[in-house]
C-alpha cells in the first residue's frame, strides 16, 4: 500500500465453484468491477504501467485515471476507453456497456464494438452506481444524493429522486423496486431507500445509523437483507420486510 492506493491489485474472475477463470493486473486500485449477466465478460479500470510508478502520481481517487477495459474470459481485450470510470454495467446482451463516457461525471451507454456513444448525460458528479432492467430497455443510476432511471435506447431521463444523502454504497433490484444504501454526508446519517421502479417515488426508507455495503433480496422477494462494515460499533446486519421495510431481525 502507498499513499492510500493499492499498486499490486487485480482484477479476479471466479466461477461459482471458486476457480479462478480471469485474472487481470490493474496496476491500482479500483472501485469499478462489472461481470455481463452471461459471466462471459468482466471489466474494469486498468492503469497504465508508466502512471503508476510515477512517484507525485495522485492516487486519492484512482478510478478516475485509466483506462475502462473490458475482457473476454480468454483474457482478450475487447472493449478499452481512454478514461476511468467508478461504475460499469454490461448489458444483457452483452453488446452495449453503461459508465462514465469520458471521465468527467457523465453518464452514458457505449457500443461495445464500435465504441459508439448511444448517448450521454452530464450529471456534475460522480457516477457509481449502475443496473440494466433485465430487458435492457432502462439504466437506472445512482450519483450523488440522487437515483435516476432512463431509456436505454435514447437516453430520456424517466425519472429521479433524490436521497438528500451521499452516493449509492449499493443498490438491488427486484420485479417491482430498487433498494438502495446510501452513504450518509456526516455522521450516521445512513438509510435504506425502496423506490419504485417505474414511477420512482420512494416507498419506505429505514434509518439504519451507519452505512450499508451490500443488499440482496430473498428469492421470493419477502426479504432484504442489509450489512455494513462497522463492526461492533452499531448492527451490523438487518433482515427486513422489504415490501413495508419493517425489520425482521
Amino acid at each position: 500500500v502507498e499513499r492510500g492506493a493499492n499498486k499490486t491489485a487485480y482484477l479476479n474472475i471466479f466461477d461459482h465453484d471458486g476457480n479462478l477463470i480471469l485474472r487481470k493486473a490493474t496496476g491500482i486500485q479500483t472501485c469499478c468491477v462489472a461481470v455481463s449477466p452471461d459471466g462471459s465478460l468482466g471489466g474494469t479500470t486498468i492503469t497504465p504501467a508508466n502512471l503508476v510508478a510515477e512517484d507525485d502520481f495522485d492516487m486519492e481517487y484512482p478510478a478516475n485515471v485509466g483506462k475502462a477495459t473490458i475482457f473476454d474470459l480468454a483474457g482478450n481485450k475487447i472493449f478499452e476507453l481512454q478514461t476511468g470510470t467508478r461504475a460499469m454495467e454490461i448489458s444483457h446482451d452483452n453488446k452495449y456497456v453503461a459508465l462514465d463516457v469520458n471521465g468527467a461525471d457523465c453518464v452514458g451507454i457505449m457500443n461495445i464494438e464500435t465504441k459508439e456513444i448511444l448517448w450521454q448525460d452530464y450529471r456534475g458528479s460522480q457516477i457509481r452506481h449502475l443496473i440494466f432492467s433485465e430487458d435492457d430497455s432502462i439504466l437506472y443510476m445512482g450519483s450523488q444524493e440522487c437515483i435516476a432511471a432512463y431509456d436505454a435506447k435514447d437516453g430520456t431521463m424517466l425519472w429521479q429522486t433524490f436521497t438528500a444523502n451521499g452516493f449509492p454504497i449499493d443498490m438491488i433490484l427486484s420485479s417491482k423496486y430498487l433498494y438502495v444504501s446510501p452513504k450518509g454526508t456526516g455522521g450516521n446519517d445512513n438509510k435504506l431507500m425502496c423506490i419504485d421502479r417505474k414511477t420512482g417515488k420512494t416507498k419506505w426508507t429505514y434509518q439504519t445509523g451507519s452505512r450499508g455495503t451490500k443488499l440482496t433480496v430473498s428469492p421470493d422477494e419477502t426479504m432484504l437483507f442489509w450489512g455494513n462494515d462497522t463492526g461492533a460499533r452499531d448492527v451490523g446486519l438487518y433482515m427486513l420486510n422489504a415490501e413495508t421495510g419493517e425489520p425482521l431481525w
